[in-house]
């Protein structure tokens, strides 16, 4: 709840901060901006390794076998994956090494998007509401109730969904008189019993029947359905244990505890080697909160 507070705008409690576009017109900026100030952008260069000399990091090595000498390696992968993978534990202290492994970074959260011929109608809602952040979470037992079956493998028969429907504020995402609604589904563990591959068409359907409870019609609109899981979140964007935000937003991994001890200041425990993703505070989301924090503190460092 503290964390979600953030994204709201002083028009009020339901009201988002969305940019024309969609979220991909956010990083297109920051790249016209980083281009602009002498950056090179490489989107098809995958780091197999972050490279050390004298104990301080000083470049990455590609998938490819080149090799960029750097004074200061910054990684937006998450705390796993920098720290344990692309780093390795031979270069950490075994007490860090073990914080980091403990690290919960397994996703609960599924993402649906649909592509609708016509706006979505809720009940007892104005239109101007999708707009917003609509949520169906009835009670506290409902989402008790709804976090229960994760415990045992399952998804939610009955979820909690967090709906918003971004052509309300930009139609130019989605065809003339079509829309897209994205869809938050708690909860969908990472590790489902009967394995993803068989249930998420079944997820699929159960999260549009709950939803037509609230918007009747709304099957019959679909155009077309998209459900992402923990381990397609995992896979698609490397992300370790499919966490949109690497680690959870938990008390013992917030603040200045994220993502653990003796890396929660954005600098890790190896001189020249940071963190500026969601993995560290205050989380993630399309805010560069994390990455404005991480660059201050490179740049104190160096001046």
């Amino acid at each position: 709840m503290l964390y979600r507070l953030a994204a709201q705008s002083g028009a009020g409690p339901r009201t988002l901060s969305q940019p024309l576009g969609g979220m991909g017109a956010v990083c297109d900026a920051l790249a016209r901006a980083a281009a602009a100030a002498g950056a090179t952008i490489r989107t098809d260069a995958p780091v197999g390794r972050v490279l050390v000399e004298n104990d301080t990091a000083c470049g990455v090595l590609l998938d490819s076998g080149e090799r960029i000498a750097a004074r200061t390696v910054i990684s937006s992968a998450d705390p796993k994956t920098t720290l344990l993978r692309l780093l390795g534990a031979e270069h950490l202290d075994t007490g860090f090494v073990r914080k980091v492994s403990h690290l919960r970074t397994n996703g609960l959260a599924a993402k649906l998007h649909l592509a609708l011929d016509s706006a979505p109608r809720f009940t007892g809602q104005e239109a101007t509401a999708l707009g917003g952040r609509l949520l169906v979470a009835p009670s506290l037992d409902y989402i008790e109730r709804a976090f229960n079956h994760s415990k045992y493998g399952e998804y939610s028969a009955a979820p909690a969904i967090e709906v918003t429907v971004p052509t309300v504020c930009d139609p130019a995402l989605a065809p003339p008189g079509g829309h897209v609604m994205s869809a938050v589904v708690q909860y969908a563990p990472y590790e489902l019993r009967d394995g993803w591959e068989a249930e998420r068409v079944r997820m699929a359907d159960k999260v549009i029947e709950v939803l037509e409870r609230f918007a009747p019609g709304l099957r019959s609109q679909v155009r077309a359905c998209e459900l992402l899981t923990p381990l397609d979140i995992e896979r698609k964007f490397r992300i370790t244990g499919g966490h949109w935000h690497h680690a959870e937003l938990a008390f013992d991994q917030f603040f200045m505890l994220r993502p653990v001890p003796g890396a929660a200041q954005y600098r890790t425990p190896l001189p020249g080697l940071y963190l500026c993703g969601a993995g560290s505070h205050p989380g993630g989301g399309v805010m560069g909160t994390a990455g404005r924090n991480a660059a201050r503190h490179v740049l104190a460092k160096a001046s």
